[in-house]
């Protein structure tokens, strides 16, 4: 998976597979990448993704955990490493597959959100149910 944000435009582009894919909008503020060869979706667009990503229910919910750490760790203007020394024990691979949006325990989840408290994971769990 590979997550773009712009912290100042509050925007963000999440691929889980990159191939010649054109964009179909699903709804206003969020784009779909469908790949060209078999119309699959293979990413999504977001405006407002501070708020869009997290209330879209086609989401796994990887990708908003994911999202998460990244939007939350370039919003406080912090470096994978600045969190990853903030760990008191887990590896900073862990801590970039996470970031990723892969698989990791839960007990993972509890060390990343010492290390660093200012992600909500609650937004990760109450999505409005926007789907296209």
């Amino acid at each position: 998976m590979n997550i773009f944000y712009d912290v100042e435009l509050d925007y963000a582009e999440i691929f889980f597979s990159r191939a010649p894919n054109y964009g179909d909008e699903l709804m206003p503020g969020i784009l779909a990448f469908k790949r060209e060869s078999d119309n699959e979706v293979i990413g999504y667009a977001f405006d407002q993704a501070s708020r869009s990503v997290f209330e879209f229910a086609n989401l796994p919910t990887r990708a908003k955990v994911a999202f998460l750490l990244k939007f939350t760790r370039e919003q406080k203007g912090y470096t994978q490493d600045d969190v990853i020394q903030q760990m008191s024990r887990g590896s900073g691979r862990q801590y970039q597959r996470a970031e990723a949006g892969e698989n990791i325990s839960l007990d993972f989840v509890d060390e990343i959100r010492r290390a660093l408290p200012e992600a909500d994971f609650s937004k990760v769990f109450r999505a409005k149910n926007a789907s296209a």
